[in-house]
């Protein structure tokens, strides 16, 4: 067993299958007999989108996002520090246990988060889909407001190094987790015993 685990970032813009993948993902790790954790590296902004509701005196839903909002709140903590939520979410890593899979499904800056994962040991794994079949899907989200992300988020996360591409479209989500499992194989970044249960 590596000391770390597997380490896996989903990125992707929403609506291509990434929360669906991390869960099935994460299922089946458990399966296989391994600790598995989802560690959001948005989790702040989560947070603060619900203060921000609260102070409102306004509901909001658990799995409803306010996405406007959202970019707003990250523009604001990364001017003042670029690097508050990776910091973050290192130190929320930190407290894994040896060993344990973890799983992050919100990676969207090459710098400086991108970065501080792969040096962290992150497999980096692009989920993709055609606009339209993406849009359809965010259609039945009912999130609050929702931004252009090819254009928000494209030219950032273009820019991160990707170590495979799932198209989620053409494939079914046990699929792309079979596939994602494959691939933890050949790098040899998951524990002997799982490799030979994942029958990779």
């Amino acid at each position: 067993m590596t000391a770390s685990g597997p380490r896996v970032a989903l990125i992707g813009f929403t609506g291509t299958g990434k929360t669906t993948v991390a869960t099935l993902l994460l299922d089946e790790f458990r399966r296989l007999g391994q600790d598995a954790r989802l560690i959001k590296l948005s989790a702040p902004l989560y947070r603060l989108q619900r203060a921000y509701y609260t102070e409102a005196g306004t509901d909001l839903p658990p799995d409803v996002q306010d996405q406007q909002l959202m970019v707003e709140i990250a523009t604001q903590l990364r001017r003042v520090d670029p690097a508050a939520l990776v910091t973050r979410f290192l130190a929320t890593l930190a407290t894994a246990p040896p060993g344990a899979a973890v799983i992050t499904d919100d990676l969207r800056e090459a710098d400086p988060d991108a970065a501080h994962l792969r040096d962290a040991g992150f497999t980096v794994i692009r989920l993709e889909c055609s606009e339209q079949v993406r849009l359809t899907r965010l259609a039945g989200r009912h999130d609050r407001s929702i931004v252009d992300e090819p254009v928000v988020f494209g030219p950032s996360l273009r820019k991160i190094p990707t170590d495979l591409v799932l198209d989620t479209h053409q494939s079914t989500p046990a699929h792309s987790v079979h596939r994602i499992l494959r691939h933890l194989h050949r790098t040899s970044t998951m524990p002997r015993e799982a490799r030979h249960d994942a029958g990779a």
